[in-house]
């Protein structure tokens, strides 16, 4: 890899945890240049634009975000199993997210929902597959006869994410993981007798 590839993606690990605490808004180049150890034209060297920087930081930040959820329900064979592992991943999530700063599709979706109309439509995409991802685990648990066959696999999918992100805000909020317990143990119970057969 060229030296230059190198610096554009040590300036995107170093800048997304900044975009993911500050704000996209509230980052400010100076806080780049501090983290980066680069002047402003180092920095522009290898961005268009300031935007530019905060696509490319939410795309990384993103990117570690599913490899983290995909890394809790790899091994497991059933979709069960695989919503269970799921869910438990968010139960310490809270004060331990993937990205210094929180959950970046929470942060993104209240930040860019009136500054950055390019960065809402992506976030929009993340949570759309995010969504179908969840469906297709859910259907697949259908068709394996494991999970209820009345059970909207869509419709199941929106209250388990929804029900995970507010864990989280309140979480954070409070600077503990307890909310989060509640609410992992709550969708745990929604699975084993609401979805499961």
């Amino acid at each position: 890899m060229r030296k230059g590839q190198l610096t554009k993606e040590s300036i995107i690990e170093k800048a997304a945890p900044i975009f993911n605490k500050l704000g996209y808004a509230g980052a400010s180049m100076s806080a780049l240049m501090q983290a980066t150890g680069l002047q402003k034209g180092g920095i522009y060297n290898h961005f268009k634009t300031k935007e530019d920087i905060i696509l490319q930081s939410f795309e990384y930040a993103i990117k570690k975000y599913n490899r983290a959820v995909f890394n809790a329900y790899r091994n497991e064979k059933t979709a069960l199993a695989k919503l269970r592992a799921i869910v438990n991943f968010y139960r310490t999530y809270p004060l331990n997210p993937v990205i210094e700063g929180g959950c970046p599709i929470i942060n993104t979706a209240i930040d860019a929902d009136n500054t950055l109309p390019q960065l809402k439509v992506r976030v929009k995409e993340v949570i759309n597959t995010w969504i179908r991802n969840l469906s297709d685990i859910i259907k697949s648990g259908i068709l394996q006869g494991e999970i209820k066959s009345s059970v909207n696999a869509h419709d199941a999918s929106v209250v388990i994410i929804t029900t995970l992100q507010g864990g989280i805000v309140i979480s954070r909020s409070f600077e503990d993981n307890a909310s989060m317990e509640i609410v992992v143990n709550k969708l745990l119970d929604y699975i084993n007798f609401n979805l499961a057969k």
